[in-house]
């Protein structure tokens, strides 16, 4: 949320360069209209993913083999398996297996809270699988997975869990306003 009711549009524009999924909260929000909103968000493609990888590890060259992991199902890989397996295998700890895991569950888990044992059957899988790549991906946050929204946290999470090198990203600042000196700091 915003503190100042108005922001110079080129300000607003940085602030939201490179996202899609943006909303307005004008009325004072409660924590159930801001999670309703962040539910009723489009799903994140998987450029989406594969570009907010990238860009907190500020590592671009496995961007080709994480979008080719993160669409579902994979009709024609842009990559061979083989090459695949090599390009993440020197990014990180993750397979393109894992990759593919961490994606079902953050699709998974982007709707309504449910118990994980009823999303896991209604996805057509075993409890255990959803419970253990939720543990592997989110560590002590598990509990949570269902119930918080967004997927942006959980990929954070993930990323952490793995031993990722992330890069800090510098935060947007608002312009401040130029107050003038008081006289008796001129001089």
């Amino acid at each position: 949320m915003l503190d100042q009711p108005r922001l110079r549009l080129d300000w607003t524009g940085r602030l939201l360069e490179g996202w899609r999924q943006v909303g307005v909260v004008v009325d004072p929000p409660t924590p159930s209209a801001l999670r309703a909103a962040i539910r009723a968000r489009t799903p994140p493609t998987p450029e989406t993913l594969a570009r907010y990888v990238i860009r907190r590890t500020s590592c671009a060259e496995p961007l080709v083999a994480l979008i080719d992991c993160f669409t579902d199902p994979p009709a024609t890989p842009a990559v061979p398996r083989s090459t695949l397996a090599r390009r993440l295998r020197d990014f990180g700890s993750f397979t393109p297996h894992d990759w593919r895991a961490l994606h079902r569950l953050i699709l998974a888990t982007g709707r309504a809270p449910s118990p994980m044992e009823r999303l896991a059957h209604v996805l057509g899988l075993d409890p255990r699988t959803l419970r253990t790549a939720a543990q592997q991906f989110l560590g002590d946050l598990t509990p949570h997975v269902t119930r918080w929204p967004g997927w942006e946290w959980k990929l954070e999470a993930a990323l952490r869990q793995g031993g990722y090198p992330l890069r800090s990203t510098p935060r947007a600042t608002p312009p401040t306003a130029r107050h003038r000196a008081a006289p008796h700091q001129l001089a």
